[in-house]
C-alpha cells in the first residue's frame, strides 16, 4: 500500500541470531555444553530462515513481484529483495535504517515482551521514519493522515520526511493539544509550510488532560 504509489523497493531484511548471542550470560559454561547450543542454534536458524523465506516467496508470487537480486534497482516499478543479516534484530535495524526512507517492523506484543527493543532501534539509531504494522491489514494506508503536532523539532524532522505521502493523502488533519508550549511553531505556521509544498491540512484542537 505505502510502497506501490511510489515505485519504491521494498529490502526485505531477516536478522539471523549469532549462536553466541543465546549462551547463557553470566556463568561459566563448559566447552561440550557450547558447542552443543551453538549447533543447535544453527539448526534452528537454518529451520526459521527457510521457513520465512517461504513466506516471502508466496508474498511476491501473491503480489506478481519477483525478487531482484542485483544493484541498481528499478525506478520505474515496485520491486522487493530478500537480505540476510547476522547479528541482533535491534541493532540490524539501527544500523540499516539509517539510509532507508521508512522502516517497517511489526507491532511489539506487550504480552510476550517482544518487539520493544527493535522499535527503539528503529526510532533513536535509525532516525528515520518508522511504520508500524497493525494486527490485521488494512484496506488501505496514506489516505487520510492524522498529524500530531507540538512544535518540537524531532515533529518538524518527521514532517519534512514524510513529504512526499503528505502529498498524495486525500486529506491531511493537524491535532494540537490545547494545552502546552506556544511559541511560533503554532499549528498555523505548520499549515502555512504545508501549504508551500503543496500539502492542504486542517486543523484540529483536542482536549488535554493536565
Amino acid at each position: 500500500f505505502v510502497a506501490r504509489p511510489f515505485n519504491a523497493h521494498i529490502d526485505v531484511v531477516h536478522c539471523r541470531p549469532r549462536p553466541q548471542d543465546i549462551l547463557p550470560f553470566g556463568f561459566y559454561v563448559p566447552a561440550a555444553l557450547k558447542k552443543q547450543i551453538a549447533s543447535s542454534a544453527i539448526q534452528v536458524a537454518d529451520d526459521e530462515e527457510q521457513h520465512l523465506k517461504t513466506i516471502f516467496n508466496a508474498y511476491c508470487q501473491r503480489n506478481g513481484m519477483e525478487p531482484e537480486t542485483s544493484r541498481p534497482w528499478p525506478l520505474d516499478r515496485l520491486s522487493v529483495s530478500w537480505r540476510e543479516e547476522t547479528g541482533k534484530m535491534p541493532d540490524v535495524v539501527g544500523s540499516l535504517g539509517r539510509l532507508s526512507d521508512v522502516i517497517v517492523i511489526a507491532r511489539p506484543d506487550p504480552k510476550a515482551n517482544i518487539g520493544f527493543n527493535t522499535l527503539q532501534g528503529a526510532l533513536f539509531d535509525a532516525g528515520r521514519l518508522v511504520l508500524i504494522c497493525p494486527p490485521r491489514k488494512p484496506e488501505m494506508v496514506g489516505r487520510s493522515i492524522a498529524i500530531g503536532w507540538n512544535g518540537t523539532t524531532e515533529g518538524a524532522r518527521a514532517i519534512a520526511a514524510a513529504l512526499p505521502v503528505l502529498r498524495k493523502a486525500s486529506s491531511a488533519a493537524i491535532l494540537v493539544g490545547d494545552i502546552g508550549e506556544r511559541n511560533a511553531l503554532d499549528a498555523a505556521a505548520l499549515q502555512d509550510y504545508l501549504q508551500i509544498h503543496e500539502v492542504t491540512t486542517s486543523v484540529h484542537i483536542f482536549k488535554s488532560k493536565e
